[in-house]
């Protein structure tokens, strides 16, 4: 979807921009015929991270 923006915001140390619409124009692109998918990940962990395996450092 196309949309005219303007910019409202810049916080750099928080790395956010906020943005407003300002303009929806009425020429836009066709919309896909079929909607997206979502694939889930495999071997995920709940919150979306890999486990992963540390080793023990070994004394010298």
């Amino acid at each position: 979807m196309n949309l005219d923006m303007r910019v409202l915001e810049v916080d750099p140390i928080h790395r956010r921009i906020v943005l407003a619409v300002t303009n929806i124009p009425e020429d836009q692109p066709p919309r896909p015929e079929t909607p997206p998918v979502v694939l889930p990940m495999d071997e995920t962990h709940e919150e979306g991270f890999v486990p992963l395996e540390i080793p023990p450092i070994e004394s010298l």
